[in-house]
């Protein structure tokens, strides 16, 4: 469940950190990126969006970058690799951290994902 007493636009920015587990220990910030948070949606997941927003609810329109103030709950999400436009050259165990911060550079939205990435 999100809460916002804000509307999530083209103001929020967005840092993605990602750490490897190499070793018995994670190897931190192997890659790091951030920017404009629609900016990064529609270069790198696109189509996991479009699958993210017809999830929520209330919906939301999935051409538009903007989520008005409100209570949204999700359905079932699934994304697959081919819902992100991210070359898959790596492999092994990864942790990713996924912040999103306001117009006002406040802390909006923080999640951290484990990913096991296999050759087929």
């Amino acid at each position: 469940m999100l809460v916002s007493d804000s509307t999530i636009d083209s103001t929020f920015h967005v840092r993605m950190t990602i750490d490897q587990w190499k070793n018995g220990a994670w190897e931190e910030k192997i890659y790091n990126t951030e920017g404009n948070m629609c900016e990064l949606k529609d270069k790198y997941a696109a189509k996991a969006w479009k699958k993210l927003v017809a999830a929520a609810e209330p919906s939301v329109d999935p051409e538009e970058c903007n989520a008005p103030p409100g209570t949204y709950t999700g359905k079932k999400f699934q994304a697959e690799t081919s819902d992100l436009s991210i070359p898959s050259m790596l492999f092994g165990t990864f942790r990713v951290r996924f912040e999103s911060y306001n117009e006002d550079n406040d802390l909006f939205f923080c999640t951290m994902l484990e990913l096991e990435c296999n050759r087929k």
